[in-house]
């Protein structure tokens, strides 16, 4: 990306950041992140602001990073999810899905598994949390 690109999105997210702190859908989701398991994805969704990515930014290539995390794990098929639907026989879908994704080679990386991970708070920490 070019770096006018990237300034111009950092600003757009600092704004974005700057009207919805006063928000309190915001405010509760801060505080579930925060209060997340340490290894729990949740933790990780969160807002960002231009100190947050300045932060980042200055010490990584974005663009290397967003290319690779593509190519890692939206654009290999394990990664993929297929929804269609159509008036057409389950049998001539199916014929039609093969044709179009016959020579899609299966990447074989091994996507993160969260199954383990039912529970993103540790509820001792807060008896009722309403939102």
């Amino acid at each position: 990306m070019l770096s006018e690109t990237i300034f111009d999105q950092v600003q757009v997210i600092d704004e974005e950041s700057t009207i919805a702190q006063f928000d309190d859908h915001y405010r509760a989701s801060r505080l579930l992140a925060h209060l997340a398991k340490e290894n729990h994805p949740i933790r990780n969704f969160s807002w960002g602001n231009k100190k947050s990515l300045k932060e980042f930014a200055s010490n990584v290539n974005s663009t290397t990073i967003l290319k690779q995390l593509v190519k890692d794990r939206y654009c290999i098929p394990e990664g993929m999810n297929l929804v269609m639907i159509s008036d057409e026989s389950f049998r001539v879908m199916q014929q039609r899905v093969e044709r179009l994704f016959c020579l899609m080679k299966r990447s074989y990386k091994i996507l993160p598994d969260y199954i383990g991970l039912k529970e993103p708070w540790h509820t001792d920490n807060f008896q009722k949390f309403h939102l």
